[in-house]
C-alpha cells in the first residue's frame, strides 16, 4: 500500500476513534512508524479541532452567516473607535476599518468573533497576538497599539494598512522576479526583527503580506505567533499561561506549514525559513510546491517530496534563486538557513545582481568545494610523490 493510501486510510478510521483512544489505536496501527502515527494524529486532530476542514461546503455556508453577523457592526462603535466598513476576516477574527474618535486617524481593528471569545484559549491566542506584536517596532511589521474588551467585544487596535495583500497579486499567475525579491526582502527584514525578539511568526502566508500602497511590505497577523522561553522570562511578553497547541494538532495554515509543524515536532524560527521558501516558489511559479489532490496528500508531499524546479515553469527565474528556495524548502530544519539575517543577505545579494548567493547556504557548498580541492591537490601530491619513488627506485 502506498504511503499517501496508508495515511488516507488511517485517517478515515481514526475520525470514528474516542478522541481518547486515538493515540491507543495508531499506536497499534502504526507500530514503529512515529512519523507515520504523528501524521495522522495531525490530521485527526486539525479535523476535530475545525470541526472537519474536509466538509468544504458545509464551511463555505457557515462563512456566509458569519459574515452577514459581523457585517452588523457597521456604522457602530465600540468604546472610542467608530466601525467604518468590514475589509477582511479570517480565522481568528474580523478586520474593520475605524476612525480613532479621540485622534482623528483611521485605524484598523481585529475583533474576534463572538463564538470563539467564549473558548478561553481562543482569548489567549488572540491577545497573544497583541501583546507580541507590541513589542515589535520596524517598518515591515504592522504596529498594534492596543488590546481591548468593550461590550463584550475583544479587538486588537492596529495600524491600518493600505495595499494589496500578495494573495491579491497571485490572482494574476507568477510576479516578476524584481517585484517577488522586493517583496522577499521586505518580508525577511520584518521577520528578522520578530526572530531577534524571540517570535516565530508560524501563519507566512500571501494573505498576511501587504504589499503597501506607498511602497514597501508589512507582515500581518501574529495570530499563532510563538514566543521564546528567554522572551517569557524576560518580562517583555506576559507569557506565563500554557501552551496553546493542543498535542497533535496542526497550527498553521496548511499549504505553508513546515514538516515540524505537521509533526508537532520541535517548531522554532526555522519554520517561518520553510514558509518563505514556499511563497517564493509560489511567486516565482504561480504554483504551490506541494499541493495535492487532497488535504492528507498535501501533508504527505510536504513531509517526504521535493518540489518540481522553479525553472520548470518560470525559465526566467535564475539559478540564484532556486538555490535560495531550494534551502529554505529542506524538511529538516538544521538542512535550511540557520538564521533569517543569512536568508535576507543572500535574498539582498540575488536582488544586487551578485553572481552567488553567500550567507550559509552557499556557504555550506563553498565548504565543499574547498573540501573537494584540497583531496584533489593532495591526491596529485601523492601521485607525485609515488612517481619519483618508482623513479629512483627504476635507476637506483
Amino acid at each position: 500500500m502506498k504511503r499517501l493510501d496508508q495515511v488516507q486510510e488511517l485517517f478515515e478510521r481514526g475520525l470514528e476513534v474516542d478522541p481518547s483512544e486515538l493515540e491507543t489505536f495508531l499506536d497499534r496501527a502504526c507500530g514503529s512508524d512515529t512519523e507515520l502515527k504523528m501524521e495522522v494524529m495531525a490530521l485527526v486532530n486539525s479535523d476535530r479541532d475545525s470541526g472537519g476542514f474536509l466538509e468544504t461546503p458545509a464551511l463555505d455556508i457557515e462563512a456566509r452567516k458569519l459574515a452577514e453577523e459581523r457585517a452588523g457592526l457597521q456604522g457602530t462603535c465600540l468604546g472610542d473607535y467608530e466601525i467604518l466598513e468590514m475589509i477582511g476576516e479570517g480565522g481568528m477574527g474580523t478586520v474593520y476599518r475605524v476612525l480613532d474618535l479621540r485622534l482623528g486617524e483611521p485605524r484598523a481593528i481585529k475583533v474576534l468573533p463572538h463564538e470563539l471569545a467564549e473558548d478561553p484559549t481562543c482569548i489567549r491566542r488572540f491577545a497573544r497576538e497583541a501583546k507580541a506584536a507590541m513589542g515589535l517596532s520596524h517598518p515591515g511589521i504592522a504596529k498594534v497599539f492596543d488590546v481591548c474588551e468593550i461590550e463584550g467585544y475583544h479587538f486588537i487596535v492596529m495600524e491600518l494598512v493600505e495595499g494589496n495583500p500578495v494573495s491579491e497579486l497571485l490572482s494574476e499567475g507568477a510576479l516578476p522576479v524584481e517585484q517577488l525579491l522586493e517583496i522577499a526582502v521586505g518580508l525577511a527584514s520584518g521577520l528578522a526583527e520578530a526572530h531577534s525578539k524571540g517570535v516565530t511568526h508560524r501563519d507566512i502566508k500571501p494573505a498576511n503580506v501587504m504589499v503597501c500602497r506607498g511602497g514597501g511590505v508589512k507582515l500581518l497577523d501574529f495570530g499563532l505567533s510563538k514566543v521564546s522561553r528567554k522572551q517569557r522570562s524576560s518580562g517583555l511578553f506576559d507569557m506565563s499561561t500554557e501552551s496553546l497547541t493542543l498535542p497533535g494538532a496542526v497550527v498553521g495554515t496548511i499549504d505553508y506549514m513546515s514538516p515540524e509543524q505537521i509533526l508537532n515536532r520541535g517548531i522554532d524560527h526555522r519554520c517561518d525559513i520553510f514558509a518563505i521558501g514556499t511563497l517564493l516558489y509560489q511567486m516565482a511559479t504561480g504554483r504551490l510546491p506541494f499541493t495535492g489532490g487532497s488535504v492528507p496528500d498535501t501533508l504527505d508531499r510536504i513531509c517526504h517530496r521535493h518540489p518540481y524546479p522553479i525553472a520548470r515553469f518560470s525559465p526566467e527565474a535564475s539559478d540564484r534563486l532556486e538555490v535560495i528556495v531550494r534551502r529554505c524548502l529542506q524538511k529538516n530544519p538544521e538542512d535550511r538557513y540557520q538564521s533569517m539575517e543569512l536568508l535576507l543577505s543572500d535574498l539582498k545579494r540575488v536582488r544586487a545582481g551578485d553572481v552567488v548567493p553567500t550567507g550559509e547556504a552557499s556557504g555550506r557548498q563553498s565548504n565543499g568545494s574547498a573540501r573537494s580541492i584540497l583531496y584533489g591537490v593532495a591526491a596529485v601530491v601523492s601521485l607525485l610523490l609515488l612517481l619519483a619513488l618508482l623513479w629512483k627506485l627504476a635507476f637506483d
